[in-house]
């Protein structure tokens, strides 16, 4: 008897859980971005960074992309053919201008965002038979580049030099993760635990933290300079805040591979059991293929951008980012009774492929969704229209299917098909002038109205 009201209490706390994930969700945007409709190289993502200039850097062994993310709808940058096509493993910012980029070959690339050129290349040692692969790379306050290895320990380019040397200090010979905290002193997690970077006035030393001697996977630290650190000891995976652990969790794994702190200082973590968020209050949400539109559980690196959007990469599904709605409906569509009046048409912003009808992002889309729901009684038209550039047959179906794409998307989050009426017009009535890249773009959209109050 205690069996089975042990499996009955157990059955009944899943589907509690279940139900609490599932409503947290509903607070979420979710946008996936993949090689299918954007410009990445690759599907299968190593490491991403933001610049000052609010680009996104997305590092794969296919090449370098770069996308500019101070808007809600991320643009493409070109970069040059020379570090474009680098197969890259990891990737740390150089002050306001320039990247160190390490490529899979052994070598790393200093890159001037502005001049768009490689600054420096620089190369390991010649006592080592094969140039080691690379985990991480963090800048210190010295401008010195650390750089942590899968399996030959720690190397360092001091400013100013050309060559990468071991640090031969290093008492371990995997680094999974450094972090730096808001002193800019920087943490190395590895098999052996938890080590600082310390400077001298004559040296620079690397110091174990003696609390911690079991694998460091990953650490971050809050606005408060708080430290969150994975540990892995044999088979058993814990969390600490500081040095207290926190409570394990029947759904997520604690062994994590990355961490970021968003600017309420939730923690994000890529856990072995998906995506997942430990709140500032001690709450938990996991984001899984089951429960949300995040359709990957190979959560790699993840941050935070300065719009507090947590851009998520993964091991084979590219790039996710994730926003609360109340936020994206802010940024980028607000939709109320004021703001949209009948008969008023407003672009919907929703981004396309190039030429083609299928949806990049669907912010706009969940954004009118909502408002629909809450809006039963109206009823709206989307109308559909490109620029002039091309066949005008063409056009005018591209234009539909834009429009019958939006329709489509808005009828799977339970808005009836009766409720939405398409029109298309390709490239007849223009908002812009075509004669300018920036004027095609705006005209290239999907519109709304209300026509029925």
């Amino acid at each position: 008897m205690s069996n089975i009201k042990f499996l009955v209490c157990l059955i009944i706390t899943i589907i509690l859980c279940t139900i609490n994930y599932s409503k947290a969700q509903d607070d979420f945007l979710i946008t996936h971005f993949d090689k299918e409709n954007t410009s990445l190289s690759q599907n299968f993502i190593n490491d991403i960074l933001i610049d000052k200039r609010e680009n996104l850097w997305i590092a794969t062994s296919a090449g370098l992309n770069c996308w500019n993310i101070a808007s809600n709808t991320p643009e493409n940058v070109l970069i040059p053919n020379e570090i474009s096509q680098k197969s890259l493993s990891a990737m740390a910012i150089y002050g306001t201008e320039e990247l160190y980029l390490a490529s899979f070959a052994g070598e790393i690339y200093r890159y001037h965002i502005e001049e768009q050129s490689i600054q420096n290349t620089y190369t390991f040692n010649a006592d080592i038979a094969q140039a080691p692969k690379i985990t991480c790379l963090k800048v210190d306050k010295k401008d010195c580049l650390w750089i942590g290895t899968e399996a030959q320990g720690l190397w360092i380019l001091p400013k100013g030099k050309h060559k990468v040397r071991r640090f031969v200090q290093s008492e371990f010979t995997r680094v999974f993760d450094m972090a730096r905290d808001r002193n800019n002193d920087i943490f190395i997690g590895t098999e052996k635990g938890l080590f600082k970077v310390e400077y001298t006035q004559e040296s620079v030393n690397i110091k174990a933290i003696k609390e911690v001697k079991t694998t460091v996977n990953s650490l971050v630290f809050d606005s408060e300079n708080t430290m969150y650190f994975s540990l892995t000891d044999k088979l058993t995976s814990s969390f600490y805040k500081d040095k207290t652990p926190i409570n394990s969790h029947a759904t997520v794994h604690f062994q994590f591979r990355d961490m970021a702190v968003d600017i309420d200082d939730n923690i994000w973590v890529s856990a072995m059991s998906g995506l997942a968020t430990y709140s500032h209050r001690g709450e938990w949400q996991l984001f899984t293929p089951e429960n949300s539109m995040l359709s990957s559980r190979a959560v790699n690196k993840i941050l935070c951008d300065s719009h507090n959007r947590i851009w998520v990469s993964t091991l084979g599904r590219g790039i996710f980012s994730i926003s609360s709605k109340a936020q994206s409906n802010n940024d980028a569509f607000e939709l109320d009774e004021q703001a949209l009046l009948a008969g008023e048409a407003v672009d919907l912003r929703v981004q396309f492929a190039r030429a083609r009808a299928l949806i990049i992002n669907y912010q706009p889309i969940d954004a009118i969704a909502d408002f629909l729901k809450r809006n039963e009684n109206l009823k709206v038209r989307l109308s559909g229209h490109t620029d002039n550039v091309g066949n005008p047959q063409i056009n005018l179906e591209l234009s539909r299917e834009r429009a019958l794409a939006v329709q489509k998307e808005l009828n799977k989050r339970g808005i009836h098909i009766e409720r939405i009426e398409v029109k298309f017009f390709g490239g007849e009535i223009p908002i812009a002038p075509n004669s300018s890249e920036a004027g095609r773009k705006k005209n290239r959209r999907v519109e709304i109205q209300i026509i029925q109050d």
